[in-house]
């Protein structure tokens, strides 16, 4: 017959030991749904480095000759190349509290990527300043240089960022 002393312990421990298994417990998923987020996130942020990379090369190959640039910019000051361009950075920005829990190398290449996209625009918007008229013509060629090559180097940035997805996330398929 059990006296109440061994009762009493064996009560103690059955109560401490289901704490410890709930705490377990509780840490196993929350590990998986931490493991689940990040699998969304990056599979989000892929997508959008994506369409990003699908819009420079676009921008890429329908630009114009730098010869016809600079043809065209030679006539008058006034005279000003126009593009148009747009990146996306609403899954960056919405959710750039999680891109924290990435690799280190990774947070790295995805704000190089994002600022490149930035400088981007910041020099379209360069283009139409007033101020573009009044430098030489040597300086707005070099302008559009630099824009030919940012296109490059930021596609070029961003196809490598896709692959460093795909290497860490094996379910993100390529194309």
């Amino acid at each position: 017959m059990l006296r109440y002393d061994n009762v009493v312990g064996i009560s103690a421990i059955i109560a401490a030991a289901t704490f410890v298994l709930k705490y377990i417990i509780d840490s196993i998923i929350s590990a998986r749904r931490a493991r689940i987020e990040r699998e969304k996130l990056m599979l989000a942020l892929y997508t959008e480095v994506s369409l990003n990379v699908r819009v420079l090369a676009e921008g890429t190959r329908t630009m114009p000759s730098f010869h016809d640039i600079s043809a065209f910019m030679a006539e008058s000051p006034a005279k000003i190349p126009h593009f148009t361009y747009k990146y996306y950075n609403d899954i960056y920005k919405s959710r750039s509290s999680l891109v924290v829990d990435l690799p280190d190398l990774m947070i790295k290449n995805i704000i190089s990527f994002y600022g490149s996209l930035e400088y981007i625009q910041n020099l379209i918007a360069g283009l139409e300043k007033k101020s573009f008229q009044t430098i030489s013509q040597k300086g707005r060629e070099s302008l559009m240089i630099e824009f030919s090559s940012s296109l490059g180097e930021a596609r070029s940035s961003g196809e490598k960022l896709m692959d460093a997805f795909r290497l860490l996330q094996p379910k993100i398929k390529a194309g």
